[in-house]
Protein backbone atom coordinates (compact mmCIF):
# COMPACT_ATOMS: atom_id res chain seq x y z
CA UNK A 1 0.00 0.00 0.00
CA UNK A 2 1.03 3.70 -1.18
CA UNK A 3 2.24 6.15 1.53
CA UNK A 4 -0.67 8.51 1.40
CA UNK A 5 0.72 12.02 2.97
CA UNK A 6 -2.94 13.43 2.82
CA UNK A 7 -4.19 10.86 5.67
CA UNK A 8 -0.93 11.47 7.46
CA UNK A 9 -1.64 15.59 7.61
CA UNK A 10 -5.22 14.68 8.39
CA UNK A 11 -4.07 12.56 11.41
CA UNK A 12 -1.92 15.08 12.40
CA UNK A 13 -4.48 17.82 12.27
CA UNK A 14 -6.87 15.92 14.10
CA UNK A 15 -4.45 15.07 17.17
CA UNK A 16 -3.35 18.28 17.28
CA UNK A 17 -6.85 19.68 17.36
CA UNK A 18 -7.44 16.86 20.44
CA UNK A 19 -4.56 18.25 22.29
CA UNK A 20 -5.74 22.08 21.87
CA UNK A 21 -9.27 21.06 23.08
CA UNK A 22 -7.21 19.56 26.31
CA UNK A 23 -5.66 22.28 27.12
CA UNK A 24 -8.84 24.66 26.67
CA UNK A 25 -10.70 22.16 29.27
CA UNK A 26 -10.90 24.04 32.69
CA UNK A 27 -11.07 22.06 35.75
CA UNK A 28 -14.41 22.50 37.33
CA UNK A 29 -14.89 23.07 41.25
CA UNK A 30 -16.31 20.04 42.13
CA UNK A 31 -13.05 18.05 40.27
CA UNK A 32 -10.46 20.78 43.02
CA UNK A 33 -12.83 19.64 45.78
CA UNK A 34 -12.83 16.28 45.42
CA UNK A 35 -8.63 16.04 45.02
CA UNK A 36 -8.25 18.25 48.12
CA UNK A 37 -10.76 15.95 49.71
CA UNK A 38 -9.01 12.68 49.07
CA UNK A 39 -5.62 14.06 49.58
CA UNK A 40 -6.80 15.23 53.12
CA UNK A 41 -7.80 11.64 53.47
CA UNK A 42 -4.43 10.46 52.27
CA UNK A 43 -2.59 12.69 55.11
CA UNK A 44 -4.85 11.56 57.87
CA UNK A 45 -4.23 7.77 56.52
CA UNK A 46 -0.22 8.86 56.72
CA UNK A 47 -0.40 10.62 60.22
CA UNK A 48 -2.49 7.57 62.02
CA UNK A 49 0.40 5.00 60.42
CA UNK A 50 3.51 6.73 59.68
CA UNK A 51 5.37 3.55 60.23
CA UNK A 52 3.50 1.66 57.09
CA UNK A 53 4.23 4.84 54.82
CA UNK A 54 7.88 5.82 55.69
CA UNK A 55 10.26 5.70 52.08
CA UNK A 56 13.69 4.84 53.93
CA UNK A 57 15.21 2.68 56.43
CA UNK A 58 16.11 4.35 59.65
CA UNK A 59 18.73 1.38 60.38
CA UNK A 60 22.72 1.64 58.87
CA UNK A 61 23.05 -0.66 56.09
CA UNK A 62 24.78 -3.35 56.14
CA UNK A 63 28.25 -3.84 53.94
CA UNK A 64 26.82 -5.60 50.88
CA UNK A 65 23.74 -3.90 50.98
CA UNK A 66 22.89 -1.70 48.12
CA UNK A 67 24.08 1.36 49.45
CA UNK A 68 20.95 4.37 50.21
CA UNK A 69 22.86 7.66 47.87
CA UNK A 70 21.38 5.01 44.73
CA UNK A 71 24.57 4.59 42.79
CA UNK A 72 24.06 1.39 42.42
CA UNK A 73 27.18 -0.06 44.45
CA UNK A 74 27.52 -2.05 47.48
CA UNK A 75 27.22 0.10 50.93
CA UNK A 76 31.04 -0.92 51.54
CA UNK A 77 32.57 0.14 48.06
CA UNK A 78 30.43 3.40 47.88
CA UNK A 79 29.83 6.10 50.91
CA UNK A 80 30.48 3.06 53.52
CA UNK A 81 34.07 3.17 52.60
CA UNK A 82 37.08 4.68 55.16
CA UNK A 83 38.41 7.43 53.43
Amino acid sequence: MAHDPIEDRFTKRKDKKKLDDLSRKQRSTEDIEAEDEILARAKTEREKDPDKYQLKSTDRPGRNDPCPCGSGKKYKKCCGAKK
